[in-house]
């Protein structure tokens, strides 16, 4: 019959012969160097400490006993003057080998659980025991090694973890953790791994040939909406994103991936999402837009053109608006459709704003000197109410330049007035009350209840152009545009209707009363220079 050995056993015995044929080495080189008297013999150490170390307390006093029987008690202190060594010291160095194996033993053991710990804690969650990041990574790389394949992942976040956690503390929103952490090994147990990746956030990873969409079910369905965490009823609303792979993807891909479908679904507001390529490309484009314009400030891409607003009777310029325009030294014109909402969810809209400001009212001081008095309007962001820094900078550039107040306008969207009243209400009550005017764009598709028009100072509405495009083949944008102007003019308001594309448009606004129009009919935004020559006879 024929006997296999295990591989480790295999290593053990090697290290033992290594370890025997080390010490009967160090004895016969103690023995040649002249006896136990001479300074060699501590060479006996190696072996004993490498035995304790390595194989640990036993091994090591086990060693020690062993180098004491070969350095004694046949061993002579003296090979040069024949002169044996006395049983005390033989017995006494025995007993020292044993210790310093024991000792060596020790540290060996005190060192590897030490080191374990430090594993623990770097590699899992403190809370839940789940592997971390780097646990999960670290296990993949060795399921990788062996040829491991898996079908997907799936991403599970808590919604409300950050207000229970405010609400309750953090004993309570680590028991919902735990608790959910429990149930998730329970209902992955062989078909894959759960790790923790964030406070609020959960992963698991599909062994091959697991239905991603039968483990979300089966989550669903075991995962309660409602936990008892320290005598208190909290309820919890719980998302999933998932991603398929065939297992060409790394770990820090697939995380991306579920992470992006796992935020979709909150901000979409459904229960799961799966990736979307699309919106991962779009994600990829708003980071190099935001790297792009934080450069564009600096290195001048941006320009400044003005868009006519024009009496749509006598065809005369009576304001402008500002409009930014990006031209990116590779990629070229850049649409402000495409890099304007990126740019409003990142504080660098601020700086933004402020160049604009700089900007414009250097150039409307510009030409107030060339006798050309025409009022010019800015947008600003609902992010900039939040910098006092950005309208004070407005204002001290209204009076470095010496500009008449009631030749400045400021522009605000409609949509975004709708959730930000009370926030923006004393700010705009301010610049109205030292002569600025206050222009709602974009009117009609906030589908808000209209309540700022007396709650804000507005002095100006522009009906979005959604509604003027569509109004010729379509009654009902036109009621809303009819309703619109002969609102503005109850209200003592002046209104403007924006993107007139053509003449049939313009004289069906002129007919129902709008005095003010703006669009590539009337006037393409255009440069400094060539609005210049357009203001100089107020006629485009």
């Amino acid at each position: 019959m024929q006997i296999v050995i295990n591989p480790s056993k295999k290593i053990n015995l090697a290290f033992n012969l290594l370890i025997l044929c080390l010490s009967l080495t160090c004895g016969y080189i103690v023995y040649k160097a002249g006896g136990t008297h001479k300074a060699y013999v501590h060479i006996i150490y190696i072996p004993i400490i490498m035995s304790g170390f390595c194989s640990g307390i036993s091994y090591g006093i086990l060693q020690g006993f062993l180098a004491g029987l070969i350095m004694g008690p046949y061993m002579p202190d003296s090979t040069t003057v024949v002169c044996d060594q006395g049983y005390e010291s033989w017995i006494f160095r025995t007993f020292f080998f044993a210790l310093i194996g024991g000792l060596s033993g020790i540290f060996s053991t005190v060192s590897r659980s030490y080191h374990s710990l430090r594993d623990q804690q770097y590699l899992y969650d403190a809370v839940t025991n789940l592997p971390n990041y780097r646990g999960l990574v670290q296990w993949m790389q060795k399921h990788n090694n062996t040829h491991y394949d898996y079908s997907g992942a799936i991403a599970i976040k808590i919604k409300q973890y950050v207000d229970i956690n405010r609400a309750f503390g953090p004993k309570v929103s680590e028991e919902l953790l735990i608790k959910i952490s429990q149930q998730l090994k329970v209902i992955c147990n062989n078909i894959g791994l759960v790790g923790r990746l964030e406070n609020n956030q959960f992963i698991i990873i599909l062994n091959k040939g697991v239905n991603i969409a039968d483990i979300i079910t089966k989550c669903r369905q075991s995962l309660s909406q409602e936990y008892t965490l320290d005598n208190i009823n909290v309820f919890v609303e719980l998302h999933y994103g998932f991603a398929a792979s065939a297992g060409a993807l790394d770990l820090n891909d697939l995380l991306r991936q579920v992470d992006n479908a796992v935020v979709r679904s909150i901000e979409n507001k459904v229960v799961q999402a799966c990736y979307d390529k699309n919106l991962d490309e779009r994600s990829e484009e708003n980071i190099f837009i935001i790297h792009a314009l934080n450069n564009a400030l600096s290195n001048h891409e941006l320009k400044l053109f003005y868009q006519p607003k024009v009496d749509l009777q006598t065809r005369k310029i009576v304001g402008l608006e500002a409009l930014i325009r990006w031209y990116h030294p590779t990629r070229g014109f850049i649409a402000p459709d495409v890099f304007i909402l990126t740019l409003e969810k990142t504080l660098l809209i601020n700086s933004f704003s402020k160049w604009v400001i700089n900007e414009s009212m250097t150039q409307l001081s510009a030409w107030h000197q060339l006798g050309i008095a025409v009022p010019l309007s800015i947008n600003l962001s609902m992010v900039n109410f939040d910098d006092p820094s950005v309208i004070n900078k407005l204002l001290e550039q209204i009076k470095t330049h010496q500009i008449p107040t009631n030749f400045v306008e400021v522009e605000l969207t409609e949509s975004a007035l709708t959730s930000n009243i009370t926030r923006v209400a004393d700010i705009l009550k301010n610049l109205q009350a030292q002569g600025l005017k206050i222009a709602i764009d974009d009117f009609g598709t906030g589908l808000s209840s209209l309540n700022y028009l007396f709650e804000l100072p507005v002095d100006i509405l522009k009906i979005d152009q959604v509604f003027i495009n569509a109004m010729i083949d379509n009654s009902a944008a036109e009621a809303i545009v009819r309703s619109a102007i002969k609102l503005g003019q109850e209200l003592n308001l002046t209104v403007i209707a924006e993107g007139i594309e053509n003449e049939q448009q313009m004289l069906a606004l002129a007919q129902i009363g709008c005095h003010v129009g703006q669009g590539y009919h009337l006037g393409r935004p255009m440069p400094v220079e060539e609005i210049t020559e357009c203001l100089r006879n107020r006629k485009i």
